[in-house]
């Protein structure tokens, strides 16, 4: 009996693979889950079949002598205490042996279930292979009917222009990835140019606003070329500008005028100061005027005009002390001149300059001689020589 069982086992056993692989193909079951209900059928035939051999052992061990067993008993069990043994687990396995029947059942069952599973779905890829061959066939027997024979197969060409769109699209989406990349890079490479232009930009500005001014400068010199004829330029940089005027008369000594610069809070170049290489010239007041009125070509006009001035001056001074004591205080712009019979009454004089455009007598000392009235040449304009020559014949 147990042998026709191993048998009728053995027998639902043998298509196990092919029913797995149905399971797998067929029923689209994954492969996780064929190998669990694999695992399970697999432990269940193996209990089955250790329980089958411990009840056909202990079923020889009830039915033999007790002169058979005694060799095997050597440690003195006795027979009846084994048969007793022997017999309990007949007992539990009598026992397990529904359970385990109806285990094997349950999974029978579930293969039933999973059989017309797949036999179903078996069913519905023949229906669905169907259905699609018969669209296939509208698909081309409307082709047929719309289109000529020679424009049948475009639908081939078209399918592969498609795919053909599709792949240049997915390159095209890549290649933009890409460009946008570059762009990012380009973008940040443009605000550090543009940054860089900025800084640049203010340079070039403040190099621009510095050119305007050396331009202004250059052409208030430009301005005294043109206005003036003997001026050269001696020397030229960023905080000065030297000049040469040449003497009015033949033979004389030129006049070399320095002007110094200083930048103000507002980067203008400004006059700071005036100096010249004769010491006999004096230019305090024009000095004073460039500062005030920041007009090179007013300033050399002022100097000019002081020196040919002066150089007059110095050559009636000259006449003058030849004749008489005089002494020409350049500082206060003054000459003290000594006069009279007995030579007794100093007369102090005020030359001209920008703010007393005329000679005026300061004050007399010596003598009895006491200033009274207005004691002036007739001439507003007299000369320091014709101013002498009155005080001569007024006090003489």
């Amino acid at each position: 009996m147990v042998a026709c069982r191993e048998a009728r086992l053995m027998k639902q056993l043998m298509s196990e693979e092919l029913l797995f692989k149905e399971l797998h193909v067929d029923c689209g079951i994954s492969n996780t889950s064929v190998l669990e209900i694999k695992d399970k059928r697999s432990a269940s035939k193996k209990l089955v079949s250790q329980l089958e051999a411990r009840l056909l052992l202990l079923k020889f061990l009830t039915t033999k002598d007790k002169e058979l067993l005694d060799p095997i008993c050597y440690d003195g069990t006795k027979l009846s205490e084994l048969k007793e043994l022997s017999e309990n687990l007949v007992e539990k396995i009598n026992i397990l042996i529904p359970e385990l029947n109806q285990r094997f059942a349950n999974l029978q069952e579930k293969i039933r279930i999973l059989a017309d599973k797949v036999t179903a779905v078996k069913a519905m890829s023949q229906q669905y292979s169907k259905l699609k061959r018969e669209k296939v066939d509208k698909i081309q027997e409307i082709f047929e009917q719309h289109l000529p024979v020679s424009d049948f197969y475009l639908h081939e060409d078209l399918l592969s222009k498609i795919e053909m769109a599709k792949t240049a699209c997915q390159n095209g989406k890549e290649n933009l990835s890409k460009l946008q990349i570059k762009l990012e890079d380009m973008k940040g490479s443009c605000e550090q140019l543009s940054e860089t232009l900025s800084q640049k930009e203010n340079l070039y500005q403040t190099q621009n606003q510095k050119l305007e001014k050396q331009l202004n400068l250059s052409q208030q010199l430009y301005q005294v070329y043109e206005s003036f004829t003997g001026v050269s330029l001696k020397k030229y940089d960023k905080n000065s500008v030297q000049i040469e005027l040449k003497a009015p008369q033949d033979g004389g000594t030129s006049l070399l005028v320095t002007f110094f610069f200083k930048q103000s809070n507002s980067g203008n170049m400004l006059v700071s100061d005036v100096q010249v290489n004769n010491s006999d010239v004096y230019i305090t007041d024009c000095i004073e005027h460039v500062q005030k009125l920041q007009n090179l070509p007013s300033c050399v006009k002022n100097i000019i005009s002081r020196w040919h001035y002066y150089s007059s001056l110095k050559e009636q001074i000259n006449d003058i002390q030849n004749r008489l004591p005089a002494d020409w205080m350049q500082h206060l712009n003054r000459l003290r001149v000594v006069v009279g019979k007995n030579a007794n009454i100093i007369c102090t004089l005020q030359l001209s300059s920008a703010d007393h455009p005329n000679i005026a007598l300061l004050s007399l000392r010596g003598g009895d001689v006491k200033m009274k009235g207005n004691i002036s040449p007739t001439n507003t304009d007299a000369s320091v020589k014709e101013w002498v020559a009155y005080l001569e014949e007024y006090f003489g």
